[in-house]
């Protein structure tokens, strides 16, 4: 049996003796490794190679994927991950390095690596490589900033990979300091540039309402005090995507709505010029037209 075959519709790292039951031979083994065919992430584990480096890099290392790298296998809304985040058990041994699979894991040759050391709270959900949802999110709660979190918890919950009640589970067995995030979540948030524009006009005591439908220009994201329309997107603008937002936006300001837009560097790396220009738009509004 060609080795490589064994892989087709299941997991993305096999051990040795997942290949050896499929039919493959020891011998097959190690000339798929010698030809590049193969990739030999750790003693007794394989993968093909291009598999994600973060599921490498946790298997290598002698973990499963967690928090935020998880959450983005997951299709989690996360910020770009740099390293990988990485769950052990307390009882782990035989670490080895992400870049070499010889090498004793160390303080100083992590390479950026992030280690979680948190008991699993789901262990019946996680795979061989993987922690469960749950985990994803308790470990993000206790790793991220408030923001982070709770966009993550939005995201998760906006694609109905956790429900309301998963969330009172998970609530339940982190530590009591996070317990206030319960009430920054709102599954209706569409990405995590909303949820953490939405906590940025909740922090400052603005009213807000998610999702507002208009006649004639469908759903927006969020309108504070009832009259600015605030638009989020991380999305690269395409040109048909600009003729639509200047319709939307003319039509918007037909029906008597300011409109502001922020971009994914303002809302994560500006968030004060964010708030400062919906309190403007909001003030603007209030007190109309200046003679």
């Amino acid at each position: 049996m060609d080795p490589k075959a064994a892989f087709r519709g299941r997991a993305v790292i096999l051990t040795r003796r997942q290949l050896l039951d499929g039919g493959c031979t020891p011998i097959q083994l190690a000339a798929e490794v010698h030809s590049g065919g193969l990739v030999r992430i750790r003693r007794g584990h394989y993968a093909l190679p291009g598999t994600d480096p973060d599921i490498v890099t946790a298997v290598r290392v002698g973990g499963r994927l967690a928090c935020v790298s998880a959450a983005r296998q997951l299709g989690i809304w996360v910020p770009p991950v740099v390293f990988a985040h990485v769950h052990l058990r307390h009882e782990a041994s035989r670490l080895r390095a992400p870049g070499d699979r010889f090498e004793l894991l160390t303080e100083h040759n992590r390479d950026g690596v992030t280690l979680h050391w948190w008991p699993l709270i789901d262990r019946r959900r996680a795979d061989a490589h993987q922690v469960s949802v749950l985990d994803v999110l308790a470990q993000i709660i206790r790793c991220q900033p408030r923001p982070i979190a709770a966009a993550a918890i939005d995201s998760a919950l906006n694609q109905g990979l956790v429900s309301d009640g998963y969330l009172d589970q998970l609530f339940a067995q982190i530590p009591k300091q996070h317990a206030s995030l319960r009430g920054d979540i709102d599954g209706r948030s569409m990405s995590g540039l909303e949820t953490i524009v939405r906590l940025i006009a909740k922090d400052a005591g603005l009213s807000w309402d998610l999702q507002c439908f208009f006649f004639g220009v469908g759903m927006v994201d969020m309108v504070v005090a009832e009259c600015v329309v605030v638009e989020s997107d991380g999305r690269e603008f395409h040109e048909n995507q600009q003729k639509r937002d200047y319709r939307r936006d003319a039509l918007l300001a037909a029906l008597g709505y300011t409109v502001v837009r922020f971009n994914y560097q303002l809302v994560m790396f500006h968030p004060d010029l964010v708030l400062r220009a919906i309190r403007a738009a909001v003030s603007n509004h209030r007190r109309g037209p200046q003679p």
